[in-house]
């Protein structure tokens, strides 16, 4: 068979093997290496822990919300981490985009890894450039300072993934500026490609309580944002299939919960509105089918005598977003909370599932809790739905407590029934008002309510694995720096033959 004579899957994976040619195979568990090769990533494995908002020790008066993982972005380049590319604007106080004026600041942020030294140099003398860093999720971390000199450093916080400045009365651009992680070498320009994963809700349910699109707005008929009370909440863009049928309902745990209204609206691939579907009505139950063209969908609704500050009151109420035209029982959303992602391969493996107690419901299903027994002690028992024996002390991540201490262990072999074997024991101050197991589920139960429950980032005895989307990362001869919101666990790339 000829070059010719091949499909074009046959040959681009032909010309894929003639790109990477021939090596070995050399292993780092570090963000940047060099390799003397084009060729794709063999293995690029990441990490990933329950994300924890907030500092300080958690304790009941100071409770540090845990999220879960909606995806991962990477971008591999080379040593300089700048694309270049600037636009007019700068920056206000509260480190959100201003007008342009005599200003420039870069197009886009500049993702960077927390807890790094970074080397900022131009060839174009002093510059008055003002810096400011960002979380993960883009939100706004602290205004760092001027930088008015041709080489700089900076250092980024535990919590901080991206860069971003703007030049002050000077719309001429540096010449040859490089972001890098410090020492400063010299110039390259950017070699960048960004690649990103996103994680599908693992269970039946998906409506996500720490939803990062959601709205404090409905969607009208020609899918303009509504927004006249503040009653009204939209969900992110699902993805959906035409034809498919989905139904949302709520148990109405809580007695002033009504809908005046409920519905979906669909997208199209670029995210362009096509329609909507709604009922004005406080049935506990909405379905509608999926029209032709649509790719994805939000969930919007109006919510008599509630005001929605944030998307918990998907779980505040038990709402529940599933396919199909008819509801089944209620389960909470099943996020990515811990675990490690292949992205060459697409395996995601889950280690940690989200557990979030009422205080009304049974022990034995990890709802409420129960006295420990242990002596001069204001201690208790919670029942998890998946643990590993022995964990140990800070190692489930839990919002209201430092440490979920010790796993008390009745049995060497697990089984379904956790309680009867596995059980957490978590203490509170011998002087605290919580002093009482009808106390403690009290306050379990007003966290539970008020949308902000109590939080346990429960360890799978058995990790969960999902096929999601492979990616071909290719690298670069030379340096290759990659650039996650994870955390880099090990790569594997070729290297020419000695």
């Amino acid at each position: 068979m000829t070059f010719y004579d091949m499909t074009w899957l046959e040959r681009l994976l032909f010309l894929k093997r003639i790109k990477g040619g021939s090596g070995h195979e050399e292993t780092t568990t570090s963000n940047t290496f060099v390799t003397d090769m084009v060729a794709p990533l063999r293995k690029l494995l990441l990490s990933f822990a329950p994300k924890q908002s907030g500092s300080g020790d958690p304790s009941p008066d100071n409770i540090r919300p845990i999220s879960g993982w909606d995806g991962v972005s990477v971008v591999r380049s080379g040593v300089n981490l700048f694309d270049g590319e600037w636009e007019s604007g700068s920056i206000n106080s509260s480190g959100q985009p201003a007008g342009g004026g005599s200003n420039i600041r870069p197009k886009h942020k500049i993702f960077v890894l927390p807890s790094k030294t970074y080397a900022i140099s131009h060839s174009s003398g002093s510059r008055n450039i003002y810096w400011y860093t960002y979380k993960a999720d883009g939100s706004f971390s602290r205004y760092i300072g001027l930088k008015n000199t041709s080489s700089s450093t900076l250092a980024t916080n535990a919590d901080e993934y991206y860069l971003w400045c703007y030049q002050y009365n000077n719309t001429s651009a540096p010449t040859d500026m490089q972001v890098e992680i410090s020492p400063k070498t010299d110039y390259e320009p950017y070699a960048g490609q960004a690649y990103s994963v996103s994680f599908p809700a693992l269970g039946k349910n998906l409506l996500n309580p720490n939803d990062p699109d959601w709205g404090n707005y409905t969607i009208g008929p020609n899918g303009e944002e509504v927004t006249s009370s503040a009653d009204r909440i939209t969900s992110g863009f699902i993805p959906c299939n035409a034809g498919d049928s989905f139904v949302v309902n709520t148990r109405n745990t809580n007695g002033n919960y009504k809908w005046a209204f409920v519905g979906f609206a669909f997208y199209n691939e670029s995210k362009e509105f096509i329609s909507r579907a709604y009922v004005n009505s406080t049935t506990q139950t909405f379905s509608a089918q999926v029209p032709s063209g649509a790719v994805y969908m939000r969930m919007f609704e109006q919510i008599k005598n509630v005001t929605v500050t944030s998307p918990s009151v998907f779980a505040t109420y038990e709402q529940q977003l599933e396919l199909g035209s008819t509801a089944t029982a209620y389960e909470p959303y099943k996020s990515v909370y811990g675990g490690t992602l292949d992205m060459v391969s697409g395996v995601l493996t889950v280690t940690h599932r989200l557990k979030t107690p009422n205080g009304v419901g049974t022990y034995n299903n990890g709802e409420s809790v129960r006295k420990s027994g242990v002596a001069g002690t204001n201690s208790y028992y919670f029942a998890p739905d998946y643990t590993v024996k022995d964990v140990g002390e800070d190692v489930m991540k839990c919002n209201a407590f430092k440490y979920v201490p010790t796993v008390d262990v009745a049995s060497s072999t697990p089984n379904t029934a956790f309680y009867a074997t596995h059980q957490l024991r978590f203490s509170l101050p011998t002087d605290s008002e919580l002093n009482t197991v009808e106390k403690v589920n009290t306050w379990m139960n007003t966290l539970y309510v008020n949308g902000t429950p109590l939080q346990f980032a429960e360890i799978l005895v058995t990790p969960q694995t999902y096929q999601l989307t492979p990616q071909q990362i290719n690298t670069l001869i030379g340096t290759n720096v990659i650039t996650t919101d994870a955390n880099v666990e090990e790569i594997i790339y070729l290297k020419k033959a000695e």
